[in-house]
């Protein structure tokens, strides 16, 4: 069954009026960020909650953070980026606004965002339903994801109008299937900006590889693949997929997450090349019953559209992903393609997971300079 309720991290994530016909963007309130909670280059930092949709098509308040370059904006306003962030937990707890980036482990926004500032891109990113805010979070929910990047941009165009309208999307991992997401609905949810593209590093594309990785890193995320298939069919029993040392690590995560020390990792240190699932009848490991849960439980709903992009795309992943089965971000490239889209693809051989936005900073680089070449 789904997880239940959990409250907001702080008083400041904490929104109990009915957000009722409030529009989607609209900021409920922002706080200056000062010292170690910024980043390199961000002139000044503005932590943000505003208002969006859910996973269930409600309204909902969600946090973010808006970093701005130095020096006075263009006449046109700083084109902006709404950076989408991997997998940090599914706890209000876990939002990477509430503490400084450096202690994110694995987020890329620590590298690439002191290069978007340097170029002169306002940068805001998204915390995501439910982190932060009122939880748990519904991991890897595309049009849940999707909501809080595109109005992110909203928010921060509210509290700094010095910033364009003129803005792309880009995301790692998690972040990436967002951005996927965004992609696909940009235009026609926010008419009023002028979305010009994306960059996806490292998105999961394929719900029945990703429930099915066996490599031991990359089954950290086994529990958290029940959990957003929940989001889907609330009946899936998350507990009954899981063996005890599975149980264990949902635990850990439905407690802590996975840039707080100590906890998630440590979890799953004592736990590499343990089986975490149930086995069935006549199953002796891991991967059998992980081709069965791919076989009875209905991911193909919540993965990326496959039909119209009316913008750019780029896509990278890499050789040696651990989460991702390389070659996953090809087919959808080609697939992509085949139904019209214009798409960049590229290809990092022996480039792990957490490492693609950096292998492929200077080629994504140039290709949002290009998006915004007459901004």
């Amino acid at each position: 069954m789904r997880d239940q309720h959990l409250p907001p991290a702080s008083d400041f994530y904490a929104w109990d009026d009915d957000l009722g016909e409030t529009p989607r963007g609209s900021v409920l309130r922002s706080e200056p960020l000062e010292g170690a909670l910024g980043v390199p280059g961000a002139h000044r930092a503005v932590r943000l909650l505003y208002a969006t949709v859910g996973h269930d098509g409600r309204p909902v308040a969600v946090s973010g953070v808006l970093y701005l370059p130095a020096g006075a904006a263009p006449a046109t306003g700083w084109p902006v980026v709404s950076y989408a962030h991997g997998t940090v937990g599914i706890i209000p707890e876990a939002a990477p606004s509430l503490r400084p980036m450096a202690e994110v482990l694995g987020h890329p926004v620590c590298g690439s965002t002191p290069r978007f500032l340097d170029a002169g891109y306002a940068v805001v990113c998204t915390d995501y339903e439910g982190l932060g805010a009122a939880g748990p979070h519904p991991y890897l929910h595309g049009p849940s994801l999707a909501a809080s990047q595109i109005d992110a941009v909203r928010a921060a165009r509210e509290t700094h109008p010095e910033c364009s309208a003129t803005w792309v999307a880009v995301g790692q991992s998690e972040g990436g299937l967002a951005t996927l997401f965004t992609a696909a609905e940009a235009t026609g949810v926010a008419p009023e900006l002028d979305y010009r593209g994306a960059v996806a590093t490292a998105p999961p594309t394929e719900w029945d590889t990703l429930s099915a990785a066996t490599s031991d890193f990359g089954r950290i995320l086994t529990p958290l693949v029940l959990h957003a298939a929940s989001y889907h069919d609330p009946d899936v029993e998350i507990e009954g997929w899981l063996n005890a040392d599975g149980r264990v690590l949902l635990d850990a995560w439905r407690t802590s997450y996975l840039h707080e020390p100590g906890t998630v990792l440590a979890v799953f240190a004592e736990l590499i090349g343990k089986p975490l699932l149930a086995l069935g009848r006549g199953e002796a490991s891991d991967a059998e019953a992980a081709a069965r849960l791919a076989a009875t439980v209905d991911f193909h709903a919540l993965e990326v559209p496959r039909g119209h992009y009316d913008r750019p795309l780029f896509l990278a992943e890499g050789g040696a992903d651990e989460f991702c089965v390389p070659g996953t971000g090809q087919r959808l490239a080609e697939a992509l393609r085949d139904a019209g889209n214009t798409v960049e693809y590229h290809f990092y051989a022996d480039t792990g997971h957490l490492d693609v936005p950096y292998a492929a900073i200077e080629d994504s680089m140039a290709f949002i300079a290009r998006l915004f070449g007459d901004a």
